[in-house]
């Protein structure tokens, strides 16, 4: 079930919508047990664990000035799985992700230039799995990482765009991997649009 509404403004746009959902015969990503062929007992295996009622609000909110723009999205999300052997809201899922950013637009020439800053974070999450007859609760620190990037469009519909991720190297891992996120990073990319 989900119920929203948009309003739109003459510099401004809102969006807020409420959702609830009820899954059964849900599929999780739990660590490896013994006889899973895995490589290690970190790794994970999806698996179908039972059931998994979420319930949550989306936000997403811009702004709007002559060549600039604000702009922010938040979800709330609260997550609970039940099986026969455990009944648990530490889903390892966020109970707040989100990002908040500001975009500008400037005409060079016949180009146009794109320039996106933002931020991406994420609340602390817990995660309680059953591992071999045993429960295991991890905990994830929440994060927010500094980005941009900046796009030049020509009017050939060629768009070159840099990409700059994780721009204070922040070390942090989200709840539903069990890697590191990507550091400090840049991509260069050139698309055609046909």
């Amino acid at each position: 079930m989900e119920l929203g509404i948009r309003v739109n403004g003459d510099s401004m746009t809102l969006d807020v919508g409420a959702f609830a959902t009820r899954a059964k015969n849900y599929i999780d990503h739990l660590f490896c047990e013994t006889g899973d062929q895995c490589l290690g007992s970190r790794d994970k295996i999806y698996r179908n664990i039972g059931e998994a009622n979420s319930q949550g609000i989306e936000i997403a909110a811009a702004y709007n000035f002559t060549n600039v723009s604000l702009y922010s999205n938040l979800t709330w999300l609260s997550r609970e799985l039940e099986n026969e052997s455990v009944k648990t809201k530490k889903s390892g899922i966020p109970k707040v992700i989100g990002s908040l950013g500001i975009k500008a637009t400037r005409n060079l020439s016949k180009n146009l230039l794109e320039i996106d800053i933002f931020s991406r974070f994420s609340s602390q999450t817990k995660e309680r799995t059953l591992v071999r007859n045993t429960f295991l609760d991890e905990a994830y620190a929440g994060y927010a990482t500094i980005n941009a990037n900046f796009n030049l469009v020509t009017p050939k519909h060629y768009k070159f765009a840099l990409q700059l991720t994780n721009l204070a190297d922040k070390k942090y891992s989200t709840g539903t991997e069990n890697l590191f996120a990507k550091g400090r990073s840049a991509s260069l990319l050139f698309l055609v649009k046909f």
